[in-house]
């Protein structure tokens, strides 16, 4: 009985260590966090604080994806078999307080207060159905849907350029006004809807 409450007290003791290694090692390098994610994913990436949260999440406020999307707050959920070399596996990743801007043609709209999850991410890109869901407020002068909802559900597989998305518009009272469903097999997509005036 004694082994077994020492090897308890040993098992805490070093996971108390790692949590607190872990805190210090992310609070004291928040910029080279920034550089890293920067050159792996290839875009400009500001983060004003990351934090660790036991047992395997981190947290980074103020970000700044150049030209992609700025977020209040991003947590990221790790497993176990996340840290590998070459790779970036991600349980879940929670954007909170998110905005993008989309011009693109005679398109000119912005997403605000998105809110969204991403789960089974892989990168480089693998065979793999990444889970996505989040919902935002549509803003633009002149633009149609503006100040309407945007909620998307789904799953997406870039390596493979297959997907299944829900994508809906609810107007400010709460009526439903566009569906989409987007479904992709090999780069070739059929879209399915219905608008409802």
């Amino acid at each position: 009985m004694k082994i077994i409450q020492r090897i308890f007290i040993w098992v805490i003791i070093v996971i108390l260590i790692t949590a607190v290694g872990l805190e210090i090692f992310i609070a004291t390098r928040g910029s080279q966090l920034s550089k890293y994610l920067s050159k792996k994913f290839k875009h400009s990436i500001t983060v004003q604080k990351a934090y660790w949260v036991f047992p395997l999440c981190v947290v980074f406020n103020k970000v700044d994806i150049e030209g992609l999307l700025r977020a209040e707050k991003i947590k990221v959920f790790f497993n176990l078999s996340s840290f590998q070399k070459e790779r970036i596996e991600i349980d879940s990743l929670i954007v909170v307080d998110g905005r993008t801007e989309i011009h693109q043609n005679n398109l000119n709209f912005s997403l605000k207060d998105i809110q969204g999850t991403v789960k089974n991410f892989i990168y480089p890109w693998e065979d793999a159905n990444i889970e996505v869901s989040f919902k935002a407020k549509v803003q633009g002068r002149d633009f149609l849907f503006s100040e309407n909802k945007i909620f998307m559900t789904g799953w997406v597989d870039f390596k493979g350029l297959n997907m299944d998305e829900d994508i809906r518009l609810v107007n400010p009272l709460g009526k439903e006004v566009v569906f989409l469903n987007l479904k992709s097999m090999n780069n070739n997509m059929r879209v399915k809807g219905c608008v409802n005036s």
